[in-house]
């Protein structure tokens, strides 16, 4: 699997994203479901904000779970990713099977 090591990663450019991600969140809310889109609203926020105190701990861009480097393209679809594929898709597993 091709990862990207954090050097490659521009951090300037993901804290943007990440703090237009929560920008949005916050715009995002609508009147409908509000408990689910609370709760949505909630679970997102959190994700941008682990990502940028990743981020600002030095370890963006590394799994959660396994400590590789979260490949390029999920980073570039969810710039708040905690975990690579691998693990992503163990986390799914284990959510379905409780």
């Amino acid at each position: 699997m091709d990862h990207a090591s954090p050097e490659q990663i521009d951090i300037e450019t993901v804290r943007t994203r990440l703090v237009q991600q929560l920008k949005q969140i916050e715009r995002d809310v609508p009147a409908i479901d509000v408990a689910a889109t609370i709760e949505r609203t909630h679970i997102r926020r959190r994700r941008a904000k682990a990502a940028l105190d990743r981020l600002d701990a030095g370890i963006y861009g590394l799994c959660c779970q396994c400590n590789l480097s979260v490949e390029p393209e999920v980073l570039h679809f969810d710039p708040s990713a905690p975990f690579c594929n691998d693990c992503q898709s163990e986390v799914d597993l284990r959510r379905r099977n409780a």
